[in-house]
Formats: C-alpha cells, sequence, structure tokens
C-alpha cells in the first residue's frame, strides 16, 4: 500500500526534475535511477524483517529514510515550480512578460533544497524534543489542583533508530520541568518485548509524584500490546484500559481516563469514566477520532498524527483523523490537544516544519 505512493511520486519528481533538461542520457538514466532507489524503501523493508521494524543497521535505515523524505520534499517542491512555469508560460502568450527562468538551474536548487531539509529533517529526531507549554482554564478544578502540572510524551517509537539514549534526552527533559503526572498517549514502541524492553529503562528515572499513566496505540498492536503493558509495568507505568484513576491533593480529586486504541483491546468509552464522580476530568487517546468521542472530558489528549510530520501534508493527515492534526482544539467545553509526537516512526521520519514535541500542561482554575 505504501509502495505505489512513493513510485507515482518517483515518476513525477522523474518526469520534472530530470528528464526535462539537456544533458547527455547516460546521466537522464543515473538520476532516474537514482530518484527510483530512494523510492524503493519499502520494498527493502519488507525484504529485511518488514516496514515496522526493519533488519538493518541505523546509519542505512537512517539513509534511506533521509533519501526518502528528500524525494517527499523535492516532489512537492516540485508541483509549485511546475504550476509557476504553467502561469508564466500562459503570461508570457499574453505579451505580459518576457521571463524565462533556466531550467537547469531551478531543478539544481530543487534538488539541494530537498536533500538538505529531507537529512536534516531525518536527523533532528535524535534531538532533544521542543518542550512546548500550554495552560488549561477549567472552571471546576478544585483548588488544591490549580497549577497541577502535566507532561505529554506520545510517539515515541522506540525501535530500530530511537533507542535508550534518546529515552534519557526525554525523561531528562520532563525531569526538569517538574511536573506533577507525566502520561503517554500511545505508540511508544516498534518492535518485540524480548528486543527492545532494556530501551526503555529510563522510564524508571521519571520523577513525577504522580507516576506515569498511558493509555495504547495502534504500534502496541503491531508489536503485541499484551507483552508489552506487562513489561512496562516493571518500569512503573501503569496503561489505563478503559478505565480511570483519581488523583487526590489535599482536599481535591482530579480523574485521569484513558482509553484502549481500537486494534489492541478494544476501545469501551462508556467504561471509562463509570462512576468516576463528578470531578475535573482528563482523557488520553491515542487518536484524536477516539478523544473527541469524550464529550464528558474537561481535557482530551492525544497523538498519533504526528503533527502531519510535513506541514503540507498536514491537511491530508486530518482529513483521516476528523480534521484534527495538531496542538490545541478549543471544542465545547472542553479542550482537546493532539501532539505533534515525541518521537517518530522509523517508517516515515522525516520532518518538515512540523518538529517533535513534550507537551507541559499547567491546569488553571478559570
Amino acid at each position: 500500500m505504501l509502495q505505489t505512493p512513493a513510485l507515482i511520486m518517483a515518476s513525477y519528481a522523474s518526469l520534472s526534475l530530470i528528464l526535462p533538461l539537456k544533458i547527455r542520457l547516460f546521466y537522464k538514466i543515473l538520476g532516474v535511477g537514482i530518484i527510483f532507489l530512494c523510492a524503493l524503501k519499502y520494498h527493502f523493508y519488507a525484504r529485511m524483517g518488514g516496514i515496522l521494524s526493519p533488519d538493518l543497521p541505523s546509519w542505512l535505515i537512517v539513509i534511506m529514510e533521509a533519501a526518502f523524505g528528500s524525494l517527499i520534499i523535492g516532489s512537492f517542491i516540485c508541483l509549485i515550480k511546475d504550476l509557476l512555469f504553467v502561469l508564466l508560460f500562459i503570461l508570457r502568450k499574453c505579451s505580459l512578460i518576457k521571463l524565462k527562468p533556466k531550467l537547469f538551474k531551478l531543478n539544481v536548487c530543487v534538488i539541494i533544497f530537498a536533500l538538505i531539509f529531507g537529512f536534516y529533517g531525518t536527523c533532528m529526531q535524535f534531538f532533544t524534543p521542543h518542550i512546548n507549554h500550554e495552560t488549561i482554564e477549567i472552571k471546576n478544578l478544585d483548588k488544591d489542583f490549580d497549577g497541577f502540572k502535566i507532561a505529554q510524551l506520545s510517539d515515541l517509537h522506540v525501535g530500530p533508530l530511537l533507542k535508550h539514549e534518546f529515552m534519557q534526552k526525554v525523561v531528562a527533559a520532563v525531569n526538569n520541568e517538574e511536573v506533577d503526572l507525566t502520561v503517554i498517549t500511545g505508540d511508544l514502541v516498534d518492535g518485540r518485548v524480548e528486543k527492545l524492553i532494556n530501551e526503555f529503562r529510563s522510564l524508571k528515572d521519571i520523577k513525577s509524584p504522580y507516576g506515569v499513566l498511558a493509555v495504547t496505540g495502534n504500534h502496541e498492536y503491531y508489536s503485541g500490546s499484551f507483552a508489552w503493558i506487562k513489561a512496562l509495568e516493571n518500569f512503573n507505568v501503569r496503561f489505563l484500559q478503559n478505565e480511570h484513576v483519581n488523583l487526590h491533593k489535599g482536599n481535591g480529586t482530579l480523574t485521569v481516563g484513558g482509553i484502549n486504541d481500537g486494534r489492541s483491546y478494544g476501545n469501551e468509552l462508556d467504561k471509562v469514566f463509570a462512576d468516576a464522580g463528578k470531578h475535573t476530568r482528563v482523557f488520553l487517546a491515542h487518536k484524536p477520532k477516539d478523544g473527541v468521542k469524550a464529550v464528558d472530558a474537561d481535557l482530551i489528549l492525544t497523538g498519533h498524527t504526528h503533527g502531519g510530520t510535513m506541514l503540507f501534508a498536514g491537511p491530508l493527515v486530518a482529513d483521516y483523523n476528523d480534521g484534527f492534526v495538531s496542538g490545541r482544539y478549543e471544542l465545547e467545553n472542553r479542550v482537546m490537544y493532539v501532539s505533534n509526537g515525541t518521537g517518530i516512526w522509523s517508517g516515515f521520519s522525516c520532518r518538515f516544519l512540523v518538529p517533535p514535541e513534550i507537551t507541559i500542561f499547567t491546569l488553571k482554575k478559570a
């Protein structure tokens, strides 16, 4: 399924960037060959252990991901370039302008730009994610929870590329914010427990007094969700499986509920806040389309979309997620936040103007 769009992009990039140039046939064949080699990433992954967790050296995956990211960025820029060329052609025919850009220089600039941002967008996943602060005002918040801080991690995707060193940076960043509670909204992992569990050992070092609460994502389903839930409990992570917990501070209560990703166990929304009482409610879900159903929650935290990964892909990703893709959405009597993701899936790991994030929410009484 993923390979077909990649081949379409490669065909278009070849037609736009390489074939129109007045260069020797050998160089045209070479250029087209390189473009299609970039597009065959998923084909190689499928033959080397699978798309989810290919059995390849990390450095080779980074190169393949960067090359594929460059192809996507380059194809988008080509679309803009070609539309401008059509507009210029019409304007010249109407004798309105005489401008005729040099195709060779322009195409070389497109290739260089795409390569730079393709490699940068892929390598940035190894940096400490951006810290984003959000203040959430809630009318019925108990005064003892005024100023309560929640750190949201989402879409960590620990696996072929992101490992223990990345988790150490994330944990250090969370601890530096001195939060009260840490939540993880799904897609923690890409791979099996026996291969990757040791990469999560830093989770034990998170210093949030009210612990670490999590929900499953679709990648837990792919990786063996039953085994992962059991294994991560040893690192002080509690999964909310269509249920809630009540947190107490002074005389106040905060209810945090979480829903399973539908592919993992089946999500049962009506069970999450059953007998929860009329306290402030925070709802955790992996997918925005599951989160938006929680009409009785005050704050809804989700992920899954990676913020669209690339800025120009945002509208397409939003279309598959009920219109939600990144950031804060003010809904009727509630707020929903869709994280850009703290990590990134190694099968589509180039970000373009959509930085990874750790989000810190400060609850305030309205």
